[in-house]
């Protein structure tokens, strides 16, 4: 919905801590070569982006809707996300007090590479996470 909550861009390597909830965190990127598994997919340059989630609430986070999208910073466009290498989804959940992660591989030329953004969205009810800065 056009009035859902976005949080301002962080830079890359900044933690965000989401009011009342989790702290969300992009630990790592590493320049990989994707390949292509799905239809769909494209093998070709490509990046893995490893998320973390810290749920400091009393309370289990349920991430079975979580969703991790890439843009591109020349064009904005959203990054196309590929299978390999490595590419793990968020566990269903994090419970309190506890922190979990996935992985995530996106086709990104290198001439895509400076002033990405990456989009941590949690559920609907928690407000959009926004990641920008310069990979490489």
């Amino acid at each position: 919905p056009g009035d859902r909550e976005t949080l301002p861009p962080a830079d890359l390597d900044e933690p965000v801590a989401v009011e009342g909830g989790p702290r969300v965190s992009v630990s790592s990127i590493e320049e990989v070569d994707g390949e292509a598994v799905l239809p769909g997919e494209v093998s070709g340059p490509a990046v893995r982006i490893t998320v973390r989630v810290e749920n400091d609430s009393d309370v289990a986070i349920d991430l079975t809707t979580a969703v991790v999208t890439m843009y591109g910073g020349e064009s904005g466009l959203q990054a196309s996300p590929v299978s390999k290498p490595a590419g793990k989804a968020f566990p269903a959940e994090v419970a309190a007090g506890e922190t979990a992660g996935g992985s995530f591989v996106f086709e990104l030329p290198e001439d895509q590479r400076s002033g990405v953004r990456v989009e941590v969205d949690l559920s609907v009810s928690d407000p959009l996470i926004a990641f920008e800065g310069d990979i490489g």
